[in-house]
């Protein structure tokens, strides 16, 4: 199992599928490479989401309980920076994640 150091912002839109910033991108994916262990070639992020969601969520259970802003309840950029500070202050501008190393991949027949 390897632990790595990630931005809270990148693991929280990766929990939620919200992005918060701006190139939020690039951090999604290392975040979901991490976790399981392997490069997970971008049209597989889709199939793979929830799985990796909930693993985070059991190396943080926090996560599951927040109210992420987004467009679609009415918040902006702004807004949403500002709560990531708030949150960063109480949980760190870093979380540590380890690998999962029981994570396999599921085929394509698997996620139709």
């Amino acid at each position: 199992m390897t632990t790595k150091k990630f931005p809270i912002g990148d693991v929280v839109a990766t929990h939620s599928g919200i992005v918060l910033a701006n190139g939020q991108w690039n951090g999604i994916c290392a975040v979901a490479n991490h976790i399981v262990g392997q490069h997970l070639m971008t049209h597989r992020m889709a199939f793979e989401a929830d799985r990796i969601a909930n693993a985070l969520a059991l190396q943080h259970p926090w996560l599951t309980s927040l109210d992420v802003p987004s467009k679609d309840k009415g918040n902006t950029i702004e807004q949403a920076a500002v709560w990531l500070d708030d949150l960063a202050a109480v949980h760190g501008e870093t979380l540590n994640l380890h690998t999962d190393p029981g994570y396999i991949i599921r085929n394509s027949q698997e996620t139709l």
